[in-house]
């Protein structure tokens, strides 16, 4: 689940111009290859079943009482670094809205909006406790109604989908995660967590990790701009003479990108999470 904007482009518009066979630019021109680098990238997600740039992500793993020197196997691919671990779930916030809108909970920051109001955000870092995130907000939009069910002074940790949460009439509930000190190791090339001491909680894991490249391999960059030039003639209505079928990647950016491809194991909850149309 991504923490972070999994929607960014993964290339400039000054680096897909160098891929575009034309020498005289618009605005309209720019703004169609603006959406082609946009498409692009998405779709080298997709087909790559990888973030590609680097990304934060939110994992929930079950603990499994038995064998704790198995480890968990990360989903994200390539994970690089564990930001943060911690565990035994329990409500946090419950929060409505009469008026709508929406809330959504990132790695450093929450954001809101209520009906077509402006989108207001608050650092999550400046608020100690559940009940003082909650006062903030409810200071910043009036209109939620926020019950605080985990109040104790513990730092904070949510856990969210990183989407647009909606809010409404209908309760609106986000788990809060205690952080706990485990021994553990973290093997990169592995993906794996391995722990190395006890630990008591038998309810759930939660892992925030970093996942992706950077800077983005120099093959990626060409595959997404070889890519954003075709779809790019395609919307100018060019029909002949361009690779591929436009839904999938051209062979020779299928080529570009396929050593950054993930092939799913197939064991269950290592499937890597699947990327919107």
């Amino acid at each position: 689940m991504p923490l972070t904007d999994d929607s960014a482009d993964l290339i400039s518009l000054a680096r897909a111009k160098q891929a575009v066979n034309q020498t005289a630019w618009t605005a309209p021109d720019e703004a169609l290859l603006a959406v082609a680098i946009s498409a692009a990238s998405n779709s080298a997600r997709r087909w790559c079943r990888s973030p590609l740039a680097l990304e934060a992500l939110e994992e929930i793993h079950p603990l499994f009482e038995a064998d704790q020197s198995a480890g968990i196997r990360l989903r994200g691919v390539p994970a690089r670094l564990v930001l943060r671990l911690s565990t035994d779930p329990s409500v946090g916030l419950v929060c409505t809205c009469a008026t709508g809108g929406w809330l959504k909970v990132g790695t450093s920051q929450i954001e809101c909006q209520v009906g077509v109001g402006p989108v207001r955000a608050l650092t999550l870092a400046s608020h100690a406790t559940l009940a003082g995130l909650a006062a903030a907000l409810v200071a910043l939009e009036p209109a939620l109604n926020i019950s605080v069910v985990e109040a104790a002074a513990k730092p904070l940790d949510l856990a969210c989908t990183g989407a647009r949460l909606p809010l409404g009439v209908n309760p609106l509930v986000l788990e809060v995660y205690r952080q706990q000190q485990f021994a553990w190791r973290f093997w990169p090339t592995l993906g794996e967590l391995r722990f190395t001491g006890p630990w008591v909680s038998q309810v759930a894991l939660r892992a925030v990790v970093l996942v992706g490249h950077l800077p983005l391999p120099a093959a990626v960059e060409e595959a997404v701009a070889q890519w954003s030039s075709t779809l790019y003639w395609r919307m100018r209505g060019q029909t002949t003479g361009l690779p591929g079928e436009g839904a999938h990647p051209p062979e020779g950016v299928r080529a570009l990108l396929a050593p950054w491809r993930v092939y799913p194991l197939g064991e269950a909850g290592t499937q890597p999470r699947s990327y919107p149309t």
